[in-house]
Parts: C-alpha cells; structure tokens; sequence
C-alpha cells in the first residue's frame, strides 16, 4: 500500500450541524441523502478548485487549480488540508475554508470546527487517512457552541507569520479572518476566527437563524458572530454602468491575491453585467478602479476616456 505524507499542514476539521437529526426517518435519510451528494459534489468542482477566466465551470479538472491537497467528506465531517505553508497556499486554504462555510450555510448545514497545524496521511486511493492534528481537532470543535471555525495557537500563528500582520490592526468585513471571542460550551477563547459571513444575502442570512433557531445558545451565538462582521467598516467601489446590474464592488485582499464580491443597489450579492473586468489599484483612491468589457476595443477606448495609463 501506499502511504503520501504531508508534513507540516494546515488542517481543518468541521462538523455539519443538525445532520444527525435530518435521517431519523427513512424520508429524511433519502432526502438529506440527495442532497449533500448535490452539495459535495458542488463542493468538489467549484468551491475546492480555481476557475481561471475564460474557463468553464465543467472543464476538466486540472490539480494546479485545485485549492486544497486533499478534500474529504466522511459523513458529517469535513476535512481539508493545505497544499503547503507557502504564503500563497496559506491564503488559498483559509478563502477556500471560508467560502466551504458559506456555501453549506446557505444549504441550511451550518459548520462548525477547528483549523490546526500537523502531518497528515493518506492512502493512494483516498480510503484511510490520519494526521497528528485529528485528536486536538476533534476536541476543538466539540467545544463550541456555535457555527464558525477558529484557528488553534499554533495555527494561528503560522498564518499570523506568514502573512506578515497581525490581521488584528484595522479589521474589515471582507477580510476572510477575524479575532473574536469563540463562544464554548464553558466559557470563551479569543481567537482568529474564519469569516464565512461576508458575501451572503441578507434572505441566505436570515433563513440560516431561522434554521439554527431550534437550538438557542448556538442561534444567539452565531447571531452575534454575524453581527460583529456586519459592523466592520466596509469600502465599495460604485461600478461603471457596464457592470450592470451590479452597482457596487468590494475588494478582499489576503497575502498576494485580491477577491472581489459584486453587489447591487439594495447591497445584495450580484453577477456583473460585463464579460470581462480589469481592476487598477493605482484608481482606488479616485474611486473608479474597475473597467468592464466584453472585447478589447471596448477596454481601450474606456481606458482612454477614464484617463487609464
């Protein structure tokens, strides 16, 4: 048999909430069954992987645009590790980590877990796999009493290291971690937390506590997660009217790489109405640093007009 190690990993455990209680009927089980392959199968071809521009969603998967070394659904756990410590890797695993939260919070399955540093092992054919983080992990994520994730120490401060700030100085909404005070079954730890908040509707939002409403500490303590993030201070763009109809950008920035959400007038999650789009970080503080397209003679002559260099 082979064994792949991977030494030295950024590793997340987290736990879908409520799962357990959606298959204590036959209905229930075939229902919930069907859906969370939908949700994996999702998961795996679009949240765990990069889609370059221009390239459609149902190419072929390539592992260079792969986010994650390796990603592992074994009943309601989740488990996914970094590719390295590399800064870049680092700042993929923690978006990729984020946006897995918030894709199966809007899905109704609220997670819940840990992120730590260790080895991990795997067979070839993906059956068997273990690492020295699983036992903390798994511990960690029992703890709480919420739906959120936090960084153990040791991760916490690799990825503190790594991306050279203390992440803690002016925090924002889009930023994809936040120091917070993590609610546990006893007690509170501060610690940096993954921010899977940002991006979603106010509905996605709102059905979420709908949802999470039958258990109340962990309904009043994911409230008040989503509150915090939501009175961060927060910078948009107002979009050219080629971006119809969406109104207003934001910009993420984490380590070498820089996200962008869409939104439209009432603050909603929104598509761009342009192919393409190009962002200048010389025109932030002109506050028109985006130029949409659909071919390149457009880009020119709004580059020229917009007095772009």
């Amino acid at each position: 048999m082979t064994v792949n190690v991977s030494a030295n990993r950024l590793i997340a455990m987290l736990d879908v909430l409520g799962l357990s209680k959606r298959i204590n009927s036959s209905e229930g089980l075939v229902n919930t069954f069907k859906d969370y392959v939908e949700i994996i199968a999702h998961s795996r071809s679009e949240i765990c992987r990069e889609i370059p521009s221009g390239e459609p969603n149902n190419s072929p998967l390539d592992p260079a645009f792969e986010i994650f070394e390796s990603v592992e659904f074994v009943f309601d756990n989740i488990v996914l590790v970094s590719k390295s410590l590399e800064l870049v890797d680092v700042c993929r695993f923690i978006c990729g980590v984020s946006n897995i939260m918030q894709y199966f919070a809007i899905q109704e399955m609220p997670l819940r877990g840990a992120t730590a540093l260790g080895d991990y092992l795997h067979g070839g054919n993906g059956s068997v796999f273990l690492s020295t983080a699983f036992k903390r992990l798994s511990a960690a994520e029992a703890s709480q009493d919420w739906s959120g994730c936090f960084l153990l120490p040791e991760a916490e401060n690799l990825v503190k290291s790594t991306l050279r700030t203390t992440v803690t100085l002016e925090p924002n909404q889009s930023f994809p971690l936040i120091q917070f005070n993590v609610p546990l079954k006893t007690g509170t730890v501060d610690a940096l937390c993954i921010n899977w908040v940002f991006g979603m509707s106010s509905q996605h939002l709102q059905e979420l506590m709908v949802f999470m409403s039958c258990d109340a500490s962990k309904y009043e303590n994911t409230f008040r997660f989503v509150q915090a993030i939501g009175e961060l201070p927060i910078r948009r763009f107002h979009l050219p009217s080629e971006f119809l109809p969406a109104v207003y950008a934001t910009a993420s920035h984490i380590g070498p790489g820089t996200s962008f959400r869409f939104w439209n007038a009432d603050l909603q999650p929104e598509r761009f109405g342009c192919t393409h789009f190009v962002f200048n970080s010389n025109k932030v503080e002109s506050g028109q640093p985006f130029i949409g397209y659909d071919v390149e003679e457009e880009l020119s002559k709004r580059m020229k007009a917009r007095h772009w260099k």
